[in-house]
């Protein structure tokens, strides 16, 4: 008996690729991409971040802000502090019980200086 000439089709002829670090390739690409960098803002280098309530006993509360997570960090909320005016900014944001932080995301501006 003779056998009939059909190939089973590789995976790749289904639509999936043969090789899985392509993607896990494409999955690392993703996440690259969904990072966001904020760029400084002029002036706002010099805004002090604290976590202690006594550096800013005396000071003038300007606002708070809660940032998104796409957003976090440093860099924004000396962005956000500088735009009210503050120079200084109380990160209020939670810590987990284990004391690791998360990214910066809540806090009071100030303005404890003569800006």
């Amino acid at each position: 008996m003779q056998k009939l000439g059909f190939a089973r089709p590789s995976l790749s002829h289904r639509g999936y690729p043969r090789n899985p670090g392509f993607i896990l390739a494409v999955i690392g690409s993703l996440m690259g991409i969904s990072c966001v960098s904020v760029p400084m803002a002029p002036g706002s280098e010099k805004v002090i971040i604290s976590r202690n309530s006594a550096d800013v006993a005396n000071c003038k509360a300007l606002g708070n802000f809660d940032l998104s997570e796409a957003v976090a960090g440093t860099a924004s909320a000396r962005n956000h502090a500088d735009g009210l005016g503050g120079d200084t900014v109380l990160d209020t944001t939670p810590t987990s019980i284990y004391g690791t932080a998360v990214p910066f995301r809540t806090g009071v501006v100030y303005r404890c200086g003569g800006r």
